[in-house]
């Protein structure tokens, strides 16, 4: 019987797409569509899924750094304007 049968034991790449798809299913599910791409949970999911089969290729370096800015323009984007209100800073 091949590893790869789904007849006998399921390889272990299977349960890390599952779990991160059941967890990308349930924010879809209960978030606002046009909120999704600013979701993090939903972009390490996406992510994830990704990383799983593509983790030895050339793209997985510029995935990796382009989901690292978009979190962090994210972050900078909500982040910023709550800073400068709770210290105070006059623009």
């Amino acid at each position: 019987m091949s590893r790869h049968s789904f007849l006998g034991r399921p390889p272990a790449w299977f349960w890390e797409v599952a779990a991160a798809s059941l967890i990308l299913l349930w924010r879809v599910l209960c978030y606002p569509a046009e909120n999704l791409p600013f979701d993090w949970i939903v972009l390490i999911s996406v992510y994830w899924i990704f990383t799983v089969r593509a983790r030895h290729s050339r793209a997985w370096q510029v995935v990796t750094i382009l989901l690292i800015l978009w979190l962090f323009g994210i972050y900078a984007y909500r982040q910023i304007p709550l800073t400068i209100d709770a210290l105070r800073f006059a623009l």
